[in-house]
């Protein structure tokens, strides 16, 4: 039978294993975690999971899927490992399952904990918070961290993005890379944009040159994998928070591993140096950069 335990300690040779529940999760990739709670789909309904390092013993558990059981039970065995759980950027609950007859993800069940009642302990047929959605199939999911996005063509808001088990595509889930919102019952989700180019960018963490000190960065080293179509990326420094205005564009070649290295002009200088890489129009293809370098000139 499946069950959850913790492992607790502080080495390979001091630790605990403890059981904290009967019951266990019967999909990998079905589980999530929103506001200090677990949610998993368990072999009786999604469950909630109510962790507490001080409790010792089994932690709390119940069904909250009372009234769409007979949806989940419709669903074969056999197929139920593909499940899988996310988190939107509404704090939703989000499952997507190979509805009755199929034998990949193909509808969805959606469950929102704020509402009032939702969370109660306790058999609750009538429980809200569900809604259910066909046409709505994805293989994973993954949430984005808040604050990303250049502003202007795409804008991080902590959306979920869900992965197509049939193409191989990744979806933005409730906006489009415009930030134009999509209702979750649309079965064609940024079809404005399907199989398109997706922005995106990487940034350092943050450099202190310390009290009066002044920095400005001098050159970059990026490496890349080798890939067909010569993509390019931009290296922009992040002075206190701002993006220069001096640039590098970073080509990268077909070679099994590519250094590009550039050397930055006159630009600006900070106490608090930051280097972004990405590209603001984006790729259809998928880029893997090893690692970045940069050179700075501190004075002061």
């Amino acid at each position: 039978d499946r069950s959850i335990w913790t492992i607790s300690g502080s080495g390979w040779d001091d630790f605990v294993v403890e059981k904290r529940a009967e019951v266990g999760l019967v999909a990998r990739w079905a589980v999530c975690e929103n506001e200090q709670l677990l949610y998993f789909l368990s072999r009786d309904g999604v469950r909630v999971l109510s962790p507490s390092a001080g409790v010792k013993g089994e932690f709390e558990t119940w069904v909250v899927s009372e009234p769409v059981a007979s949806r989940i039970r419709g669903m074969a065995v056999r197929y139920a490992s593909k499940c899988a759980m996310g988190v939107d950027e509404r704090s939703r609950i989000v499952l997507s399952y190979p509805a009755s007859g199929q034998t990949t993800n193909s509808a969805a069940l959606i469950f929102e904990p704020a509402m009032e009642g939702a969370l109660s302990s306790g058999y609750n047929m009538l429980r809200p918070g569900w809604t259910y959605y066909t046409s709505w199939g994805f293989s994973c999911f993954a949430k984005l961290r808040r604050g990303g996005g250049d502003g202007s063509t795409y804008l991080d808001n902590g959306q979920l993005l869900g992965g197509d088990p049939a193409v191989g595509r990744l979806w933005f889930l409730h906006r489009d890379r415009l930030d134009v919102a999509r209702e979750m019952d649309n079965p064609d989700i940024d079809s404005g944009s399907n199989g398109t180019a997706i922005a995106w960018y990487w940034q350092s963490s943050k450099l202190d040159a310390g009290p009066n000190g002044l920095v400005s960065v001098v050159y970059v080293d990026a490496q890349f994998d080798g890939i067909a179509g010569s993509p390019t990326a931009t290296a922009t420094p992040v002075m206190d928070g701002t993006d220069s205005t001096a640039t590098a564009t970073l080509t990268i070649g077909t070679a099994t591993l590519n250094n590009q290295t550039k050397r930055f002009g006159v630009g600006a200088r900070g106490r608090l140096t930051q280097m972004k890489i990405g590209n603001t129009t984006g790729h259809t293809i998928a880029i893997k950069c090893r690692g970045v370098e940069f050179g700075l000139y501190r004075s002061g």
